[in-house]
Parts: structure tokens; C-alpha cells; sequence
């Protein structure tokens, strides 16, 4: 049994046909599947590393606006009580953009899954199957240093 991976990096799945595929899927139809699997990631694209990006500048902005906020607050108002206000908004916050995410990535996940199946349901006859998996940290680091996601995705084809 021989395995594919197509990683998913820079918002695709990689699209390069090996020979390993010959007389299971010629370069048309492999690019014609990738290309699916990419439309369905475009529709429903997993969330970004959460170390790079607008997100990073966007929380820290905001957490400048509310530390000045409380600040210039108290200093007028003399009132403790609103130095309770920036731990839970900070934890609101955080639970929102975790919220967020996770449900960004279940939709993701549950996108590629679906696709999965029912690429099964068709190409099984000829002996392919597609899932979903994740590499491990070390194995990312090795086989796709550069990629945008943490834990990444990518399909086998097992024939």
C-alpha cells in the first residue's frame, strides 16, 4: 500500500503528480480531485496560525485601548472597581476569538471530511481512498518547513 500526501500549504493542498500514481489517475483527473479539495478549502478555509497575522496587531491594539481606557478611568474617577473591568473583557475577548476558531476550523474539518466520503463513495472502486489527517510537529518540520498551518492536513491515497 503507498500513500500520497498533498499538504495543505498557503491556503492549497499541494498539486504535484507523481508517478507513483500511473494507471490509478492519470495528471488530469489528479488535478481535476486537487482542485475540488482546493475549492471546498477556499469555501471553508481553516484558521490562520494565530502567531502571525492581523490578529496579533488587532489584540494588541485593543489591549493598548483598554489598559489607556482603565487607566485615564481611575486616575479621574479614583474607583478600583474598574480595574475588575480589563481582566474579563481581556477573558471575553479571548473566549470569542477562541470560539471562533475552533468553529473556523470544525467547519473546515467538516468540509473535507464530507468531500472525503464522498470522494470514497466513488473513487473506492478503483482502489483510491482520501482522508483527512494531521502531521505530527516533527514530521511538519520535515516535510514541509514552511507551511501556514500548524497542524496540517493532507491526503493520503492509498492504493
Amino acid at each position: 500500500m503507498k500513500s500520497l500526501h498533498c499538504v495543505y500549504s498557503a491556503n492549497r493542498f499541494a498539486d504535484q503528480y507523481t508517478l507513483d500514481l500511473e494507471g490509478f489517475m492519470s495528471p488530469h483527473e489528479f488535478t481535476a480531485t486537487i482542485n475540488t479539495f482546493n475549492t471546498a478549502a477556499w469555501h471553508y478555509p481553516p484558521p490562520s496560525r494565530i502567531g502571525t497575522g492581523s490578529l496579533n496587531y488587532y489584540l494588541f491594539c485593543l489591549s493598548t485601548i483598554v489598559l489607556v481606557a482603565v487607566i485615564t478611568a481611575i486616575h479621574y474617577t479614583h474607583q478600583i472597581g474598574l480595574i475588575l473591568v480589563l481582566p474579563f473583557s481581556f477573558l471575553l475577548f479571548s473566549l470569542i476569538v477562541i470560539y471562533w476558531r475552533r468553529r473556523k476550523m470544525n467547519r473546515f474539518e467538516s468540509a473535507m471530511i464530507h468531500l472525503c466520503s464522498c470522494m470514497n463513495a466513488t473513487e473506492n472502486v478503483r482502489g483510491i481512498n482520501f482522508r483527512l489527517t494531521y502531521l505530527t510537529p516533527e514530521q511538519q518540520i520535515s516535510i514541509h518547513p514552511s507551511s501556514s498551518y500548524a497542524s496540517i492536513p493532507k491526503f493520503y491515497i492509498d492504493y
